[in-house]
């Protein structure tokens, strides 16, 4: 039996069964097979458990930044913190989509492009003016940002699935799009991508 199952209160049922009778009888014009009738409608009622609540919507929230004229969200469970770019470290024979290095703090992070890894227009990497720091897939590395807009609490079930027009690594890490028309990523299966794994040796 559920823990949410309520057990019928009997003794409440029989006392309001009476009244119900007494009130009957006392209403005249009806025949003792209608009262009966009715009275054993209202007892199956009565002894009908209450539906169980509908479960509550999923809610996530988003940090949402602009990246070469669209915008994007992490769920705020993966970032860490978000800071000014500055120093950033350039590192020979690495993948397009690497912009980079910092020093946070001691550690050595990269700094990745979007742009670059998801064949985004734009090239200008001066562009980026923030460093979202973010942990997934047993990893932190950054990812660069022009703009940061804020937060946004969304409902998982109102979001759209990814559009039939995405595809390769895009498709994969796009989780869904919002009703503003910001594209949800999926940094677990972004972390999980084998080019993300090699370039993590970087940092």
């Amino acid at each position: 039996m559920s823990d949410r199952t309520r057990i019928p209160d009997w003794q409440e049922v029989h006392i309001r069964l009476e009244q119900a009778r007494r009130f009957m009888e006392s209403s005249g014009g009806r025949s003792s097979e209608e009262v009966a009738r009715i009275l054993r409608e209202r007892a199956k009622a009565l002894a009908k458990p209450p539906e169980e609540a509908a479960p509550a919507t999923e809610m996530i929230a988003l940090l949402v930044f602009s990246l070469a004229g669209e915008r994007f969200g992490l769920e705020m469970t993966h970032v860490q913190e978000v800071l000014p770019l500055r120093e950033l470290i350039p590192v020979p024979c690495t993948p397009a989509f690497v912009c980079g290095v910092i020093n946070y703090r001691g550690r050595i992070l990269t700094v990745l492009d979007l742009r670059r890894l998801l064949n985004l227009p734009g090239t200008n990497a001066t562009e980026h003016n923030r460093v979202i720091l973010a942990a997934a897939g047993g990893m932190t590395f950054g990812i660069a940002a022009e703009t940061i807009d804020g937060t946004l609490s969304v409902q998982t079930r109102k979001m759209a699935p990814p559009p039939e027009a995405l595809t390769g690594l895009r498709l994969a890490i796009t989780r869904g799009i919002t009703e503003e028309l910001i594209t949800v990523l999926d940094l677990d299966a972004m972390a999980r991508t084998p080019e993300i794994l090699v370039n993590d040796a970087v940092g």
